[in-house]
C-alpha cells in the first residue's frame, strides 16, 4: 500500500514485489471487522508480505549505486555545524559534509547537539518483530481461514498478546474492546493522549501525567487497567486493593511523581 508507493516512487517496487511470500487484499478479525483492500485508490490495493531484510537490502543497494558509503558500528556522538558544512564525530572517527540529517530516534544525537526538544510524546509499549525462513514455500496457507486470521490479526496487532502470570484474569494482555465510557466517549478516545487508563475507580495519585481514569457505561464492571497501546495490563475485581494498584502502576508506568 502506502510503503509499495513509496517503493515504485525509487524503481524498486518490482524488484521488492518479487520477494513477497503473498498478496492480502482481503482482512476480517473476529468474523466482524471487514477490510477490503481492493478498493482502495492505488496501484496497490494489497498488503505485500516479505521480510524487512528485503526491503533493507533493495534500499542499500540504491543508495550504494547513487554513491553513498555505509558507514557501520559508528555511533555518533558529537555534531557540529559552520558556515560551511558540518562535522560529525563517532567512535570511528569524524566525518564532514554540507548538511547532516537527523534520522535518528528519539535519542537523536543530532537533535540534541542543535538543542532542540522532542516535538512528541514517548509512549509505553512494546513491539516484537521477527523474520521466518520457510522450508517451503506457504502457497494457498494464506487463503485458509485460521492462517488468515491469525496472519491479520498480528499485523494489525489486534491478535497480539503479552505473556502474563499464571491465575491472572483471561482478558489479560489481550487487546482490549472499544467499550463505551460514562461520558459518552470510547475507550479509543480515552487512549488517544498516550497513557495508561484505568477504566474503573482508583486512586492514581502521582502517576496523573501518565495514567488517566474514567468510568465505564456499565456500572458496577471490574476494574481494568488498560496500556498506551490498547492491550490489558491488569484486571481487578471490583475496586482494586490500593496496595495492589500502587505496586501494578508502580511496575508498568514507573514511580510516582510524589516520591
Amino acid at each position: 500500500m502506502s510503503s509499495c508507493s513509496q517503493l515504485d516512487a525509487r524503481g524498486l517496487v518490482e524488484e521488492v514485489d518479487r520477494t513477497g511470500v503473498g498478496r492480502v487484499t482481503d482482512i476480517r478479525l473476529f468474523e466482524r471487522v471487514h477490510v477490503d483492500l481492493g478498493r482502495l485508490p492505488s496501484r496497490f490495493p494489497y498488503m505485500l508480505i516479505t521480510p524487512q531484510y528485503n526491503v533493507e537490502r533493495a534500499l542499500l543497494a540504491r543508495a550504494v549505486e547513487a554513491g553513498a558509503r555505509i558507514v557501520y558500528d559508528a555511533a555518533v556522538t558529537a555534531v557540529r555545524q559552520d558556515a560551511t558544512g558540518a562535522e560529525v564525530d563517532t567512535a570511528g572517527g569524524t566525518y564532514r559534509a554540507d548538511y547532516v540529517v537527523g534520522t535518528d530516534g528519539f535519542h537523536s544525537a543530532v537533535r540534541q547537539a542543535l538543542g532542540q526538544p522532542f516535538p512528541g510524546k514517548s509512549v509505553l509499549k512494546s513491539i516484537m518483530l521477527a523474520d521466518v525462513r520457510l522450508r517451503e514455500t506457504p502457497g494457498t496457507a494464506l487463503r485458509v481461514p485460521a492462517v488468515h486470521r491469525k496472519l491479520t490479526g498480528r499485523l494489525t496487532a489486534l491478535g497480539f498478546r503479552y505473556r502474563h502470570a499464571a491465575g491472572e484474569h483471561r482478558l489479560t494482555g489481550t487487546r482490549m474492546p472499544d467499550a463505551p465510557l460514562a461520558d459518552g466517549t470510547r475507550l479509543s478516545e480515552a487512549l488517544r493522549g498516550g497513557r495508561f487508563v484505568l477504566v474503573g475507580t482508583g486512586d492514581v495519585t502521582g502517576w496523573e501525567d501518565r495514567v488517566r481514569v474514567t468510568a465505564p457505561a456499565a456500572p458496577g464492571a471490574d476494574t481494568v487497567l488498560v496500556r498506551p497501546d490498547g492491550h490489558v495490563a491488569k484486571v481487578f475485581t471490583g475496586t482494586p486493593d490500593p496496595a495492589a494498584l500502587r505496586d501494578t502502576l508502580t511496575a508498568l508506568a514507573g514511580t510516582p511523581v510524589a516520591e
